[in-house]
């Protein structure tokens, strides 16, 4: 597959996010299709993996990534797609339109992935995501990393079922592996 047209681009972009494209959007979105057509595939399987990409967080996200890496899936970061536009929401979402699983690992609420955990509880996205949160043995430890919002979106999550605890990384890449993604 060679992708979807610049058109066919534009055209959701303009739909998720309210606005067309710039210029130089336009430009950097033919570029984005070219070096990532296979994000855009409709045959694999997409996953678009969020969180927090500090220093202690990211190699969860890297190993969640290796841990779903399989035949006719095509699990990715947001950072793993050429960045067209300055306007980080606006490339969050129509990456987000075209993702077929989103799977959400969070250790904290302190950052803009917990802007994306709110985004991501809306009814459209919530058949389509998996999150995973991190718990800590220390109450207070537990306390000072997530605030209520971000709390409110993981209950709403976990009562559907789409939200599990972890507590170290093999925990979480064991939880994971339980994945189906090719349903």
């Amino acid at each position: 597959m060679a992708g979807p047209s610049t058109e066919d681009l534009s055209t959701r972009f303009k739909e998720v996010n309210n606005r067309p494209l710039t210029p130089s959007e336009t430009q950097g979105i033919l570029t984005t299709v070219h070096e990532n057509n296979d994000f855009f595939d409709p045959d694999i399987q997409t996953v678009f993996i969020l969180g927090h990409y500090g220093q202690e967080e990211k190699p969860h996200l890297k190993a969640v990534q290796e841990q779903l890496d399989e035949s006719g899936v095509h699990p990715r970061l947001m950072e793993d797609v050429f960045d067209f536009t300055e306007d980080w929401t606006a490339k969050f979402k129509l990456l987000l339109s075209y993702a077929d699983t989103i799977v959400g690992v969070y250790e904290h609420s302190h950052g803009g992935h917990c802007w994306e955990a709110g985004f991501i509880d809306q009814y459209e996205y919530r058949t389509r995501t998996q999150a995973f949160y991190r718990v800590y043995e220390d109450n207070d430890e537990q306390y000072e990393a997530y605030n209520g919002m971000f709390w409110t979106h993981m209950r709403s999550l976990k009562n559907i079922k789409r939200a599990r605890s972890w507590t170290d990384r093999d925990d979480l890449l064991q939880k994971v592996g339980q994945l189906d993604l090719h349903h």
